[in-house]
């Protein structure tokens, strides 16, 4: 019984992968950007601790885009109309996104725009 309730939270957990993906613009065009880093970081031969470090920062700054989609739509569904309030919370949502994909930028800088120079 344990296992099935496990097996349904990962059903839960690619059904909403799947709702951010299909109607999230910003998703697929930021999973597009992590393997095109993750290619270019194979082709520059990054070593494998930094490449682990790109690929930690990169999930992290996609979960935050699942958490920010999460708590729109909770905004959205508590408040269907404009509210000062509500729109102030979807501000610090997305600058949360935008702060979590700083160490993204920082990494490309550090590990892998040397090696194309």
């Amino acid at each position: 019984m344990k296992m099935l309730y496990k097996l349904r939270n990962v059903q839960h957990g690619f059904r909403g992968l799947y709702r951010v993906w299909s109607t999230e613009v910003q998703f697929p065009f930021q999973v597009l950007i992590l393997v095109a880093l993750l290619c270019l970081a194979a082709y520059v031969q990054l070593p494998p601790i930094e490449f682990a470090i790109l690929l930690i920062a990169a999930f992290l700054s996609l979960a935050s885009e699942v958490a920010n989609t999460a708590l729109e739509r909770l905004c959205d569904r508590l408040e269907p109309g404009h509210d000062e309030r509500i729109a102030e919370i979807k501000d610090m949502s997305q600058a949360f996104v935008y702060v979590a994909s700083i160490p993204v930028v920082v990494i490309v800088v550090l590990f892998i725009a040397p090696r194309l120079l």
